[in-house]
């Protein structure tokens, strides 16, 4: 398998990152073999980032030397610097917050390289790039915890996570064409339609969580609570180790009955 011209996967070589400024930490010039590196794109406006942002450096903290985090923005150095200066929810200012490396994007060359590449769009986002050089994990920083252990401890499935994002990938394009026949499934309140729609993207995708989750909404939407009773048993079987995917199940129980 290899990625297209122009874009990346997981399991590619992490490409170069090109920085005009290193706000915060000292500079990577290049990825060392014997070490890995988390780099992870964010902004100064995004709620989100800001939120994960203090994670992130008690993470630093706790590898050290074995783990390099980057925070990537692409925003003007003014902004930047300044937000550095400016109290976070713990009342410290940012600059003593952030125990790793703040730099700035050179003409957005590194998330032109990254994030678009790879064909993500939603910040937080991080790369996690392993001793071998390669990236080994491609998701919301918040997700971070698990798969940066087992890079770390050399216990990661590479080529497992290689073949989920190509799978994703593939099951995002086949989602566009069902999605106007789910919409228009939900809009008429016909949820047993819906159900049968969503067991033929499963069947095709039996690995993807989200088609099964949107499954049980539409089995709750439907009353058709004795399938859903059985879909979130197995939900919950699936996911009873990935703390944000119990947090979305419980998020659709909570509002997913009319």
């Amino acid at each position: 398998e290899t990625s297209q011209s122009g874009d990346f996967i997981i399991g590619d070589a992490a490409p170069p990152i090109s920085i005009s400024k290193w706000v915060n930490g000292n500079p990577v010039e290049s990825f060392a073999g014997d070490k890995v590196y988390v780099v992870e794109f964010w902004a100064t406006w995004c709620g989100p980032c800001l939120a994960g942002m203090p994670h992130l450096a008690s993470l630093q903290t706790e590898y050290g030397d074995k783990v390099t985090f980057i925070g990537v923005s692409a925003e003007e150095d003014g902004v930047v610097t300044k937000f550095m200066e400016q109290d976070s929810r713990s009342g410290k200012p940012w600059s003593e917050v952030l125990t790793y490396t703040i730099a700035l994007d050179a003409d957005r060359k590194t998330s032109d390289a990254y994030m678009l590449a790879a064909g993500q769009n939603m910040i937080p986002c991080a790369f996690i790039v392993g001793k071998t050089g390669k990236v080994e994990w491609i998701g919301n920083a918040a997700a971070i915890d698990q798969p940066l252990q087992l890079v770390v401890d050399g216990a990661w499935d590479l080529q497992k996570a290689r073949n989920k994002f190509l799978a994703n990938r593939e099951s995002e394009a086949v989602m566009q064409e069902y999605e106007p026949r789910l919409q228009a499934a939900f809009q008429k309140r016909d949820f047993r339609t819906g159900v049968s729609l969503l067991d033929q993207l499963i069947a095709k995708f039996p690995e993807n969580s989200e088609f099964k989750q949107m499954r049980f909404q539409f089995l709750l939407k439907g009353e058709m609570f004795d399938e859903a009773n059985t879909a979130a048993e197995a939900l919950i079987e699936e996911a009873k180790d990935e703390p944000m995917e119990l947090d979305r199940l419980a998020w659709i129980l909570a509002t997913g009955v009319p």
